[in-house]
């Protein structure tokens, strides 16, 4: 998220664009209300204003002239009524949605092969229609053969094809840092769920280290665009990208041994279990493997004449049997379940700061009924990071959150700042990459 996207934002939430009919007397009442501006030929602009729901910081009316019809529609902007980087790619995620016929996209098609016509992101009137239909056009850099986003997961073993997966932010070689992450310590079959989530490599920001961001309709059901968030000053820390990973095949990867999936609807109901089994799983994935911990869970665990670095070295052996030695898929599954009752990370009882590394919230949104899940990871974690994440989150969203605390649901805040417009959205099932 650096170069042109903006600060790390935790509780902003992609949305589909919605075309609704309105008539022609009510267009130029808001032309005049708002002293809207014409960008294009039946296309004006009505005004920008500031967003405390959706992802984009901002929401731009558009209206649109097609025939003899118009049409109104909201776009997540910038203050300056640009298509931010992170949301552009979050479009192309979104496959089921911005075909005219109604198909389903295929990113890798469309950012393999340039459209007969290229926009500059800064042309607002090309980037509106792109953002209404993104097969039809390219923007240049983000979804032409030049694109900037995709990074190669290379497929080992009997696979020819390599697949991708869309990262935003950083400098190409931090994007290559977090894909290599995810080519090391993750099976062929594990990088193909991982690559429905959105990875943005976020500015340098003490609250969090890493985020996995999901959002689920009213039943729990996950839909649109989930999203891992990587802090600029952890990419070269295996344990940030392979623990929210697993957090992303906890929730999404049916094929997971029951035992080691998510509860849907889950979020802090057993912090302790979940998350000493995912940090269990982290320690017997990553690769390569550091014997020195200077942050993290095991230094809130007590035991006589043992230092931090001991108890996960420890570990290691037990769940792999060697040190050198990074595990993956099934066979790791298998390992963990077998071995994580003999490991110390199973005695671990969040309390105090070490409830800080890693918090879940849940953002109700009032609007389209949905709610986001967020969950933060910060291995230098304390209380006072705690409290500052809360209120970023409070400054940002202006719907209902919810903080889960040893499974006891806190309100931190009540639905407070709604969008002028009131208007639901229609938001997509989870998205597929090709």
């Amino acid at each position: 998220m650096a170069t042109g996207i903006g600060t790390a934002r935790l509780s902003v939430a992609y949305f589909r664009p919605r075309l609704e009919e309105i008539n022609k007397d009510d267009v130029e009442k808001r032309i005049a209300a708002y002293q809207g501006r014409e960008i294009d030929k039946n296309m004006w602009v009505l005004r920008t204003r500031k967003s405390y729901i959706y992802r984009g910081t901002y929401t731009t009316n558009v209206v649109i002239k097609r025939g003899d019809k118009y049409y109104i529609v909201d776009i997540p902007t910038d203050k300056n009524g640009l298509i931010r980087q992170v949301v552009m790619a979050e479009r192309l995620l979104d496959t089921e949605s911005g075909d005219r016929e109604g198909h389903t996209r295929n990113v890798l098609i469309d950012c393999s092969v340039n459209a007969l016509k290229k926009y500059d992101a800064k042309n607002l009137a090309k980037t509106y229609q792109w953002f209404l239909y993104p097969n039809e056009t390219d923007v240049i850099n983000i979804d032409d053969a030049n694109t900037k986003l995709v990074e190669i997961l290379n497929k080992g073993g009997k696979v020819k094809h390599s697949s991708k997966i869309l990262i935003t932010g950083g400098t190409p070689s931090d994007r290559g840092k977090i894909a290599s992450g995810i080519n090391v310590n993750f099976t062929n079959r594990e990088k193909g769920i991982i690559n429905n989530c959105l990875i943005e490599i976020a500015p340098d920001n003490r609250r969090y280290a890493g985020c996995f961001q999901g959002k689920t309709d009213a039943k729990g059901d996950i839909i649109g665009v989930p999203r891992i968030v990587v802090t600029k000053s952890y990419i070269n820390n295996a344990d940030v990208i392979v623990h929210e990973c697993i957090h992303s095949l906890r929730q999404f990867d049916p094929k997971r041994d029951y035992r080691l999936q998510a509860v849907k609807r889950y979020w802090g109901q057993d912090a302790d279990l979940e998350e000493s089994l995912t940090e269990a799983e982290t320690t017997g994935r990553k690769r390569p493997f550091k014997r020195e911990v200077k942050a993290g869970y095991y230094h809130y665990i007590k035991i006589p004449n043992k230092t931090s670095s001991d108890l996960i070295v420890e570990d290691r052996v037990t769940i792999t049997g060697d040190i050198e030695k990074g595990m993956k898929g099934k066979r790791m599954e298998k390992k963990l379940l077998l071995k994580y009752p003999l490991t110390n990370i199973a005695h671990l009882k969040i309390k105090g700061n070490a409830e800080a590394i890693d918090t879940f919230y849940r953002l109700d949104n009032p609007v389209d009924k949905t709610s986001q899940h967020i969950h933060l990871y910060n291995p230098r974690g304390t209380l006072q990071t705690d409290k500052e994440a809360d209120n970023q989150l409070k400054g940002e969203f202006g719907g209902k959150i919810v903080q889960f605390q040893d499974g006891k649901q806190e309100v931190i805040q009540k639905s407070t700042k709604l969008p002028s417009s009131g208007r639901s959205r229609i938001t997509p099932k989870r998205p597929r990459i090709g």
